[in-house]
């Protein structure tokens, strides 16, 4: 008999611990209720693969909310204020009322509407309104006249008007922002005057602070040469896309230039080839030839006798090497530069099959009264295997000085060096 009366009692502890936790408070604000209410800002991941000027970008607003007690505790107001900076002041990123307007069924312009539905996800109160006319709240605010921030409020005035229902990731609102350039947009919870914060409100007028996730940062880019499906990734469903668009009448990629793999200008079996060979010969990936200057080091000392430098200083050199994958690494051995630069620059070209290497440096602080050795790294990505010339025009050459140039097949002779003779400052035998 004891021994059941234990077990009884352990049993009902258990349940009353399992069962507490429903009724407690969120501990960020005890006006909250039970679990912690939730607001999630988050931008719609196709849209940030930037499509030129005009671009529209979809921010989604999502509420997670529990209901323990629905006389108090159900949402019957909502305040977000919120500011919204772009990186880019060239994008003239605008949130406007065309693409934000409040209508919700049976208007004409919900295509439009911030209570849109969103690729396949229902809007909680377009869905109201389009299966039980009258129970959608009637006060829905929305001021976009500050330029930098936007201010929502929506709270049921009617006497049918539904109180927000209980869920998880429950779509409010998509305001969509128009850019013209490529940009990041940085977005956060601000102050409203006179006395408006971000809150929801219960039935009661209580309001509270909801847990969320600002601030909140997204990047737009231009989509990656070769993610023909524009899912992020690119892997077979590429190749399966850009074949049916060839053969099968399937739709364009968006845009055109994606399927152009191996930057030709067209988009042809050529793409198709091309890319088959990056996802399963180990091939060059899709998209132009890109050069990039990766390091540098110097002023170089030489001394007579030693070998402190194993290329002595009356060579100007390049040295290269290619791995078959796309990879060429280029090191210019003595390029002359000031002795003091504040960076060393460079243009990178390819153009067809030749490779130009423009130097440059930057001498801001006025730079030092010498010129000196220095050794410079390059990458160039995403390149095919084949015969190229390649060009570096150096700085502090003299009339007659002969071109570091030399044209070599990759895929015969993968690495290698190449160097010209000079015999005045900063080169020569020292």
């Amino acid at each position: 008999m004891k021994r059941n009366l234990l077990i009884f009692c352990v049993m009902g502890l258990f349940i009353l611990l399992w069962s507490a936790p429903a009724w407690a408070q969120c501990p960020e604000d005890p006006n909250d209720n039970g679990i912690c209410d939730t607001m999630y800002v988050e931008v719609y991941p196709p849209d940030t693969l930037f499509s030129g000027p005009g671009h529209l970008v979809r921010v989604a607003i999502y509420v997670t909310h529990d209901v323990p007690d629905p006389i108090i505790d159900s949402i019957a107001g909502f305040l977000i204020p919120l500011v919204y900076i772009s990186t880019n002041p060239s994008a003239n990123c605008v949130l406007d009322y065309y693409y934000n307007n409040t209508t919700l069924y049976p208007s004409p312009d919900t295509d439009r509407s911030i209570f849109r539905h969103l690729e396949g996800v229902s809007n909680w109160m377009m869905k109201l309104s389009e299966q039980t006319p009258g129970l959608e709240w009637n006060h829905r605010g929305l001021n976009l006249s500050s330029g930098s921030n936007f201010w929502l409020v929506m709270n049921p005035t009617g006497t049918e008007d539904r109180l927000f229902e209980e869920g998880s990731r429950i779509l409010l609102v998509t305001m969509t922002f128009k850019v013209d350039d490529t940009t990041g947009i940085y977005l956060d919870s601000c102050f409203w005057p006179p006395s408006d914060r971000l809150a929801f409100a219960r039935s009661d007028a209580v309001t509270y602070i909801p847990r969320h996730n600002l601030p909140y940062c997204f990047s737009l880019s231009y989509p990656e040469v070769g993610d023909v499906n524009a899912d992020g990734i690119i892997d077979v469903g590429d190749l399966v896309y850009l074949i049916n668009y060839l053969y099968k009448g399937g739709p364009a990629p968006d845009p055109l230039e994606v399927g152009d793999c191996n930057s030709d200008g067209v988009i042809d079996l050529g793409d198709v080839v091309y890319l088959i060979n990056y996802l399963f010969k180990g091939g060059p990936a899709p998209g132009p030839p890109i050069g990039t200057l990766l390091d540098y080091y110097g002023c170089k000392e030489f001394q007579k006798g030693t070998a402190i430098d194993s290329t002595p200083p009356d060579q100007d050199c390049i040295e290269y090497q290619y791995d078959g994958a796309g990879l060429l690494l280029l090191k210019h051995v003595n390029a002359g530069f000031n002795c003091c630069p504040d960076e060393i620059l460079a243009d990178i070209t390819i153009e067809g099959n030749v490779i130009t290497i423009e130097e440059n440096e930057s001498l801001e602080s006025g730079g030092c009264y010498c010129l000196c050795l220095f050794d410079v790294d390059y990458q160039i990505s995403n390149l095919e295997s084949g015969e190229y010339t390649i060009r570096i025009n150096g700085l502090y050459l003299e009339e007659g000085d002969e071109i570091l140039q030399f044209t070599v097949d990759l895929a015969s002779s993968p690495s290698g060096s190449f160097c010209v003779y000079r015999d005045h400052y900063p080169w020569g035998i020292w």
